[in-house]
């Protein structure tokens, strides 16, 4: 009971902070040195450029990247929209910071990619994903890693449509200056191919139990995945950070039981042939 107590504590405390979290400028600049973006007029569409190292890393960089134009807007009670084109940086008023708003404006500037950390709350990231998806750019964004739990969001996981980033999250920075860890990725529909990984345990039917009124294994932890397995494996769905798309193909999301008790969320996965 103690346990739980604190764990709702905990997060009631988050909520009456807010969900400002803001991406560090070396993980920024960690992640997006992977891609090219060059010719790419980019959109940070939940960024204050006074506050937002995504701004501070597109701006600082904007010649060394080759980037065209550079636009931001962010939620405020006195919105404004930042327009930089490597010479020179125009402000001016809004009618509204929320991203969902000036979806009408991507078609009107142009905007190749979105480029940003939405806020957690209120599924953000994934309508964020949907506008995206639905206006054919490309995006590269930080998201909570349960993200992937989402049906519309795994299916396109699934099939190649979303790939999770090169590098990891570990930790954000707070409004306060202090630092705080987040379950957190990078989301983008730019092609990744995480490195194959080596596995040396072989299979055995006592150390990897099935579950209950699924067909699958339980591997408690993915470094344990054996190597001659040919069916279907639940591992921790943190899995997805790192997977290797060419050697195995994810099936499913899941809850599942083993032996009447209910288990953390787990990736199905099986061995491409």
């Amino acid at each position: 009971m103690k346990d739980i107590i604190s764990f709702v504590c905990e997060k009631f405390a988050n909520l009456q902070r807010g969900d400002e979290f803001y991406t560090r400028y070396k993980d920024i600049e960690k992640e997006l040195s992977n891609y090219d973006l060059k010719g790419k007029r980019i959109y940070c569409n939940c960024d204050n450029p006074e506050i937002s190292n995504f701004w501070k890393y597109l701006h600082d960089n904007f010649d060394k990247l080759g980037l065209q134009h550079l636009y931001a807007t962010f939620f405020s009670d006195k919105p404004k929209m930042y327009d930089y084109n490597g010479e020179d940086l125009r402000v001016g008023d809004i009618d509204s910071g929320k991203f969902e708003d000036n979806e009408d404006k991507i078609d009107l500037w142009k905007i190749d990619m979105i480029i940003t950390n939405p806020p957690y709350s209120n599924k953000l990231p994934n309508k964020l994903v949907e506008m995206c998806i639905k206006h054919k750019l490309d995006f590269i964004i930080v998201a909570p890693l349960h993200l992937i739990q989402s049906k519309d969001i795994f299916e396109m996981y699934k099939n190649n449509k979303i790939f999770t980033g090169y590098t990891l999250i570990h930790t954000f920075e707070r409004p306060d200056g202090s630092t705080e860890g987040q379950a957190s990725a990078w989301f983008t529909n730019i092609e990744v191919k995480h490195p194959k990984k080596e596995f040396t345990k072989e299979y055995n039917e006592k150390e990897y139990p099935k579950y209950d009124k699924y067909d699958a294994i339980e591997v408690s932890k993915y470094k344990n995945i054996p190597k001659d397995y040919d069916g279907l494996m639940g591992v921790p769905y943190n899995f997805i950070t790192s997977m290797s798309k060419e050697q195995f193909e994810a099936v499913d999301i899941i809850r599942p039981k083993l032996n009447g008790k209910n288990i953390m969320m787990r990736l199905v996965i099986k061995y491409k042939k």
